[in-house]
């Protein structure tokens, strides 16, 4: 009995020892102070922490994003660019009016610059009041400009391409329409899309419509003659001479297409949205890319290139133009000229105005080949 109390009192013993010891049951005028019980220092870039009797610091790690700063683990947005311990080679910064450097050995950043009273810090230097902002753009014609890095002026960034517009700053195709206009193509009403690139589908006129600025009327009894066809959809309709309206005759298989009023092969001639020059009128391709639109026409002034309407060059003579890529050009006439009276002619791509081998002098020096000075 006397042996199994003293193992359970060892037992308890050892316990109280351990914790006095974890606890400071000595004399705590026998341990020497070496800092101030639960004062928080930086160690490098993690923290350490002060015993509660003040013997001594027990380690504690920081979180990789937040160094050490002032006893303190912070991000280092919020250390202030004078105390801050680590940097990259060649960073810049600005800080309370003047340029900051990363020093060689990276540990910290040094003043390497003062701005003036008229000048401000922005991006890493000093620059005086600026022009744009960084990375604003505009445009000039069809170039793309942006701001230059000291925010002095614009440089030239890209050019448009053909068939586009600069427009805010940036390359787009040129609308063809208004958003939400409406328009009747094959006897169908057509909505212009939200990018004003192309008229899509909207709805389908009825039998006893018609298509009329964008809208489906009702027919009047003279509204067709007997034996009549036009289509409604991808059906083909027979005028009913009666009733002065068409009505469903056939309706066209899946790969035909219902076109003036007979079922066709469905072609693909071009892209929907698809841009392109008729003589001088801008021409947009169908929904369904079975053919060319009319859009718009160019002014008198004005000659059609590449989708978009562009300025004439007034010619007297072949002289006056880039030969043998241009040729004095008569609209009247349709054709290329020796001369021109009047100021009515313009300069023009050979291949949209034919030379006549019989006038000579219309190519210049050049030869006048099949229609083309070469």
């Amino acid at each position: 009995m006397m042996f199994l109390c003293h193992t359970k009192c060892l037992k308890y013993l050892s316990l109280a020892a351990l914790l006095c010891i974890l606890y400071s049951c000595a004399n705590s005028a026998n341990i020497p102070k070496v800092c101030k019980p639960s004062e928080q220092v930086c160690d490098g870039v993690n923290l350490k922490v002060c015993y509660l009797d003040g013997s001594g610091y027990t380690p504690l790690e920081c979180p990789e994003n937040k160094p050490c700063f002032e006893g303190e683990c912070t991000a280092p947005s919020q250390i202030p660019i004078t105390k801050r311990k680590s940097c990259k080679s060649g960073e810049k910064v600005c800080y309370e009016g003047g340029v900051y450097a990363c020093v060689a050995d990276l540990s910290g950043f040094a003043l390497i610059q003062a701005c003036t009273n008229n000048e401000f810090c922005e991006g890493g230097r000093c620059q005086t009041d600026s022009v744009c902002r960084q990375e604003q753009r505009k445009c000039d014609g069809q170039d793309v400009m942006i701001c230059k890095d000291d925010l002095s002026g614009y440089r030239n960034l890209l050019t448009c391409g053909a068939g586009e517009i600069c427009e805010s700053g940036v390359c787009r195709k040129p609308p063809i329409c208004k958003v939400n206009e409406l328009k009747c193509i094959e006897g169908n009403v057509f909505k212009c899309n939200a990018a004003q690139t192309q008229f899509e589908a909207h709805a389908n006129c009825a039998g006893n419509e018609e298509c009329k600025n964008g809208k489906c009327e009702l027919r009047g009894r003279d509204g067709c003659r007997a034996g009549q066809r036009n289509c409604l959809g991808n059906t083909v309709g027979l005028c009913d001479p009666n009733s002065g309206v068409f009505l469903p005759l056939t309706a066209c298989p899946v790969d035909l297409i219902c076109k003036e009023g007979r079922c066709t092969i469905k072609k693909s001639s071009c892209s929907p949205g698809e841009i392109k020059c008729l003589r001088d009128t801008l021409q947009a391709c169908k929904a369904d890319g079975s053919g060319f639109d009319f859009v718009a026409s160019c002014t008198k002034n004005e000659f059609c290139i590449e989708g978009r309407c562009e300025k004439r060059k007034v010619c007297t003579s072949p002289d006056d133009c880039n030969l043998p890529s241009e040729v004095c050009a008569d609209p009247i006439k349709g054709t290329a000229v020796s001369s021109c009276g009047g100021g009515h002619c313009f300069c023009a791509f050979n291949t949209r105005y034919p030379c006549l081998d019989v006038d000579k002098n219309s190519c210049g020096k050049f030869k006048c080949i099949k229609g083309v000075c070469q």
